[in-house]
């Protein structure tokens, strides 16, 4: 521990920061968890470090508190004019999702908060580092997740400090200009660095990707190539990391070479260093190239002052300074790859390697190829899996393949963009770029074009993570330290792990379900049959394939599991077991639902619920008189003024009903047969 003290610095503080996240400001768990470590380092005499112990994990604690975001101001209330800054900014089909920092409230300077914007419109041009002057109604963050194991997608922006969210009609839109300070103007050269790597003779794939990979700009990509590379097991290669940061780093030092002949070692360095620092800021400070430029500054300053180099105490210092600044990353899905991938490296890479030792061999390098790749898999697999539900097999072959064409392709992307910057025509550069993203794609496509190239459908719980990981901990114990009881552990808890989901076993409630969901732009009722997940929505034809592959993506956890399949649309005509649809009424064991959305209705029989939808704008007490349901279900898709009159209508003539706005509809009826 001696060579890597900053180890128990680094544990402490990240425990300290989760037991805040766990317990608020009660802190009774990070209490006890103190109490404990108290107790042992008096019984095992470890009073200094008990004490380094306890300090980093209060530290770690009082960050996270001091750190979490303001609340809304209390006087808010109603349309409002706010000022802001744009934090980040997404386009999602024919929207922009903006985080605004709010620093001004009716034109007056107040307390700093952020909120999720959502501007409905492509038209007006708005970046990050922008200033927006909007009016809108700003309201807490929701998370209202209708089905058990929903996709809350507002969680993370929670976790980043989001407390609030607004709908921006465009024209309530006073103004957009860019917000001065360097800062701000240096995160602005990400657009200049993409529109640096987009023009010339590149092809428009090739151009697509560099900006991905060098300008962080992941979203111009199509979700076709996102998925081609994530098929072959290369899905970092689009995310900013180390081997970016690396090769940038490379391409730094060949140009500053003449500076370190002259004797200007440290002028050179720090070039380097700032460089890099102004990358990080250009990109958005994430996690990994934080992570990265902070660990590569580290090596640059050993280097100079001669001293030895640690990967686990850079790796450590690079922790503490991240999670110090945003101590919300350590639930970021990138921090968590980032972190993982590199002290898996770190730990297994070497051992792995039997020509670890012959220093210059080409062996030793070769077999780099493999460990390398192997060891942070090693790390990363069960993570990728438990985030993303699936895991490419042949992961290996790829990275081998295009470890040789990589550094290359991205170096090249760097210097296309200085000269690009600089002025320059890059015609020959773009033939060269081009002919390796070829070699790129071309592999990319062979990879994921092979029988089971990818494992989709997993579901992995948090305890099969933890056992998976307290496993691997054994197995490098025995690598370093070459003791059978090390190996045998390791062994026991592996096979523990394997078996954990089959003991658990997928969630079978033994009962079929509807939920009639909560959304603003159509009325969905989602229900799972059986082994299927089935849908029907009041969505227009046109929408249909959004509306279906959206809750795909958001009732994925829900599905797997329960081990369903879909979703599938209910189509008119169907009729199994409990479940039957005729038009616009949908049978679930036995009652009966009619989702009015247009002035056409049937007559049905005891029908149970009348679910009525934007688009109908008849009399509904007369509807109601009519069809006489046991009850009046208001969907949250129509408008708040049109629901608030049906309420007050259906509540003067006596006639029960319930508004959806609040929680969804939900009906369970027992299965004849429940399968794991």
């Amino acid at each position: 521990m001696s060579r890597i003290p900053l180890l128990i610095i680094t544990v402490p503080f990240v425990l300290g920061i989760l037991a805040y996240y766990g317990t608020g400001q009660t802190g009774l768990l990070f209490a006890g968890l103190s109490v404990c470590v108290a107790v042992a380092g008096v019984v095992l005499r470890l009073y200094k470090t008990l004490v380094v112990i306890l300090f980093a994990g209060m530290a770690g604690y009082m960050v996270a508190m001091l750190r979490s975001p303001n609340s809304l101001p209390a006087e808010i209330g109603g349309d409002r004019l706010y000022s802001g800054v744009i934090e980040a900014e997404t386009e999602r089909g024919s929207m922009r999702i903006m985080e605004v920092r709010i620093d001004s409230c009716g034109g007056t300077p107040s307390p700093t908060f952020t909120v999720k914007a959502i501007l409905p419109t492509l038209g007006i041009a708005v970046e990050e580092c922008d200033r927006i002057r909007f009016v809108a109604a700003i309201k807490p963050l929701s998370h209202s997740c209708d089905l058990p194991d929903e996709i809350d997608y507002n969680a993370s922006m929670a976790r980043r400090g989001v407390v609030g969210e607004c709908y921006v009609v465009p024209d309530s839109v006073k103004g957009v200009t860019a917000e001065a300070g360097w800062l701000n103007e240096v995160r602005r050269w990400r657009c200049d660095v993409a529109a640096s790597l987009a023009v010339g003779t590149l092809s428009a794939e090739a151009s697509d990707f560099l900006i991905a990979a060098l300008a962080g700009e992941r979203d111009i990509l199509s979700r076709a190539h996102r998925d081609l590379f994530s098929s072959a097991g290369l899905a970092h290669l689009l995310a900013l990391s180390g081997l970016h940061v690396g090769i940038i780093a490379f391409v730094l030092s060949m140009v500053l070479f003449p500076l370190s002949l002259l004797g200007m070692r440290w002028l050179a360095g720090g070039l380097t260093v700032l460089v890099l620092g102004m990358f990080a800021v250009m990109t958005g400070l994430s996690p990994s190239v934080s992570r990265a430029v902070i660990m590569c500054s580290v090596f640059i300053l050993t280097f100079l002052l001669q001293r030895e180099w640690s990967p686990v105490n850079a790796l450590c210092l690079a922790a503490v300074i991240i999670l110090t600044g945003t101590p919300y990353a350590v639930f970021s899905i990138g921090f968590q790859l980032s972190f993982v991938a590199v002290v898996s490296i770190i730990v297994f890479s070497g051992k792995l390697n039997p020509f670890i030792d012959e220093r210059g061999s080409i062996r030793r390098w070769g077999m780099m190829l493999v460990t390398v790749p192997v060891a942070a898999m090693l790390g990363t697999g069960i993570v990728t899996m438990f985030h993303f539900n699936s895991f490419p097999v042949y992961f290996l072959p790829g990275n081998i393949v295009v470890s040789f064409v990589i550094p290359v392709l991205l170096g090249g992307g760097v210097v296309k963009a200085f000269v690009g910057l600089a002025g320059f025509p890059t015609g020959w550069i773009d033939g060269v770029l081009d002919f390796l993203y070829g070699i790129l794609h071309g592999v990319s496509e062979r990879v994921s074009e092979l029988p089971g190239a990818v494992v989709t459908g997993v579901y992995i719980e948090s305890r099969v993570v933890v056992a998976y990981f307290f496993a691997l901990a054994l197995f490098a114990l025995w690598l370093h330290r070459r003791r059978v009881v090390y190996l045998l552990a390791s062994v026991a808890v592996g096979i523990f792990t394997l078996l954990l989901p089959v003991m658990v076993g997928r969630r079978c409630l033994g009962e079929d379900e509807l939920y009639v969901t909560r959304s603003h732009s159509e009325t969905t009722a989602v229900m799972s049959h059986g082994d299927r997940l089935m849908c029907y929505t009041t969505a227009h034809p046109s929408m249909l394939r959004s509306v279906m592959a959206r809750d795909s993506s958001r009732y994925s956890l829900y599905k797997l599991r329960r081990g369903l399949g879909g979703p599938d649309v209910l189509a008119d005509g169907y009729h199994g077991d409990g479940l039957a649809r005729i038009d616009n009424v949908v049978s679930f064991h036995g009652t009966r639902l009619q989702f009015v959305s247009s002035g056409r209705q049937y007559l049905v029989d005891s029908l149970h619920y009348l679910v009525v939808c934007r688009g109908f704008r008849g009399d509904i007490v007369s509807l109601a008189s009519r069809l006489r349901p046991d009850s009046v279900m208001l969907s949250s898709d129509l408008t708040l003024r049109r629901h608030d009159r049906y309420c007050a209508e259906l509540a003067n003539a006596g006639i029960p009903y319930r508004s959806l706005r609040s929680s969804p509809l939900v009906l369970k009826a027992a299965r004849r047969h429940c399968g794991q």
